[in-house]
């Protein structure tokens, strides 16, 4: 019950804080970062709004900003472009299921585009279920005897070529 009281508490303070921020996290060379406030819609949802902005320190204006869910959010990287990457989930069940996200500026919008494993790792060289996560080089595909890099360039150049869906605010 405690645990059901407290984890209500914190919803609720989250829901009436809608500014909150949370760190601000640089692309690699710092040319753009990141930060995540939570959604003035979360209420009882976990939704959270993504602020691009073009410097390291997430002080510059946000040059675009979308919703996302919290699945969004734990394992993201920005590209050196100001591509935000984010990986759905630490590991699929299968191939063709949705496994990392790429979201880009377009005019004055967002899209977003998804990638499956099966796009990520064609030739199978990590394994059937390899582990995902994000870091500073890009998405890292470790199957235990053997791993792979895909870089954030290489992910948003294979993201470009994937229907994009528009993501507006």
């Amino acid at each position: 019950m405690r645990i059901f009281a407290s984890l209500s508490l914190a919803m609720s303070v989250l829901a009436i804080t809608p500014d909150i921020a949370f760190a601000c996290e640089p692309s690699a060379s710092g040319a753009w970062s990141y930060d995540v406030s939570v959604s003035p819609r979360a209420g009882m949802l976990c939704l959270f709004i993504v602020h691009l902005h073009h410097d390291g320190t997430c002080s510059a204006p946000a040059e675009a900003s979308f919703e996302v869910s919290c699945g969004e959010t734990h394992r993201a990287a920005i590209s050196d472009d100001g591509a935000y990457v984010s990986v759905l989930a630490p590991r699929a069940s299968h191939r063709g299921w949705p496994i990392v996200r790429v979201f880009e500026r377009d005019g004055a919008g967002v899209v977003s585009r998804t990638l499956t494993l099966e796009q990520l790792d064609p030739d199978t060289t990590v394994g059937s279920r390899p582990r995902l996560r994000v870091d500073a080089a890009g998405v890292v595909l470790d199957g235990g005897t053997a791993s792979r890099t895909v870089s954030l360039v290489d992910l948003v150049t294979l993201a470009r070529g994937r229907p994009a869906e528009r993501r507006p605010f």
